[in-house]
C-alpha cells in the first residue's frame, strides 16, 4: 500500500517533465520515461504475482500494457532525436 503510494508520488511528479518539453533537453525526458518504463515493468511483476489490489487484474494488465507500449515507443523517438543531434 505505502509501496503504491509512493509510485503514484513519483508518477505525479514525473509527468510534468514528460508533458514540458520546452523546459527539458531530449535527455532529461528520455531519462524520465525510461523510469517510468522501469515502474510499469515492477507493477505487472507484482501483478502477474499475485501482489495486486486495486481491481481485476485483467483490466490493469491491459491498461499497463497499454502504457508501457505508448512510453516505448516515446523513448524510441525521442533515441532518434538524440542520435540524429
Amino acid at each position: 500500500m505505502v509501496k503504491s503510494l509512493v509510485q503514484q508520488a513519483l508518477r505525479s511528479l514525473l509527468k510534468p517533465l514528460l508533458e514540458d518539453t520546452t523546459m527539458n533537453t531530449p535527455e532529461e525526458q528520455l531519462s524520465a520515461i525510461e523510469i517510468q518504463k522501469i515502474e510499469l515493468e515492477q507493477e505487472f511483476v507484482r501483478l502477474r504475482s499475485g501482489f495486486f489490489f486495486d481491481g481485476p487484474p485483467e483490466i490493469r494488465e491491459a491498461e499497463l500494457l497499454e502504457e508501457l507500449e505508448h512510453l516505448t515507443t516515446r523513448a524510441e523517438r525521442l533515441r532518434s532525436s538524440i542520435e540524429r543531434g
